[in-house]
């Protein structure tokens, strides 16, 4: 634990195959990019509400 205090990545394995990579703090996200791409691909006519960031 002390690596992810560190802020370092840590690999979970089952029977030495990995099945989950973890991270302390996940990447940020661009939440205005993320919607302009969902807006480019589904439309923005039926959004419920255009306050989320």
């Amino acid at each position: 634990m002390d690596a992810v205090e560190a802020r370092e990545t840590y690999h979970v394995t089952r029977n030495g195959v990995e099945v989950a990579e973890r991270h302390r703090n996940p990447p940020k996200v661009d939440h205005a990019r993320r919607r302009q791409e969902a807006d480019e691909s589904f439309g923005d006519e039926d959004r419920v509400g255009d306050s989320d960031p």
